[in-house]
């Protein structure tokens, strides 16, 4: 092939299509980093600064993902718990009974049922805490469930003020029945006189 004008023309040419294409090429993988960034940034938001415990699990019930709130609660960092069962996580360590409970809830939960029950998780001082629980399928765009989503609310709180209301009523009650008494009694007595 001999370089002329015309040759050299049409290399030229070519490659500046093929510039263009690699340009093109080059913006639309640009955009799809900034939209892959943006989609963690929307999962982070929602999900790893969510204020109460979240999770992903596998199928099999191996720990994908914990968000802060979970990893601060027992007082480990996410790398320490993910990979794991999570029956055999520190949220469980301190009851056999809970931890097969959850076993069965994976299996449900693998199986397409949502499960939720009230349970116990020991915080990093010792304490258990009454939890919430929630244990879902999430499903891709076939209808498949791939992972499995955890949820858990710390309802001591709400526990304890319960206990409170309830510790009040009683009182109340007392209260209400002892000034009963007392009025039937003022009341026999005026009849007496």
């Amino acid at each position: 092939m001999q370089n002329t004008p015309a040759s050299l023309e049409a290399e030229i040419q070519r490659l500046a299509r093929e510039n263009a294409t690699l340009r093109r090429e080059l913006e639309a993988g640009r955009r799809i980093g900034a939209t892959a960034e943006r989609s963690e940034a929307i999962f982070d938001a929602a999900f790893d600064q969510a204020p109460h415990f979240a999770g992903l699990l596998a199928l099999d019930g191996v720990l994908l993902h914990a968000n802060r709130s979970a990893c601060a609660f027992i007082g480990r960092r996410a790398a320490e718990v993910v990979g794991r069962p999570f029956w055999s996580t520190p949220w469980w360590a301190h009851s056999p009974e809970e931890q097969e409970k959850l076993r069965g809830a994976i299996v449900k939960a693998a199986q397409g049922a949502s499960v939720r029950f009230e349970t116990t998780n020991q915080a990093t001082d010792g304490r258990l805490h009454p939890i919430d629980f929630t244990l879902r399928p999430a499903w891709d765009k076939e209808g498949l469930a791939f992972a499995l989503i955890v949820e858990g609310w710390d309802i001591t709180e709400r526990k304890e003020a319960l206990a409170q209301l309830r510790t009040l009523a009683h009182e109340q009650r007392v209260i209400l029945d002892t000034l009963t008494a007392g009025l039937c009694r003022i009341k026999k007595r005026r009849h007496q006189w």
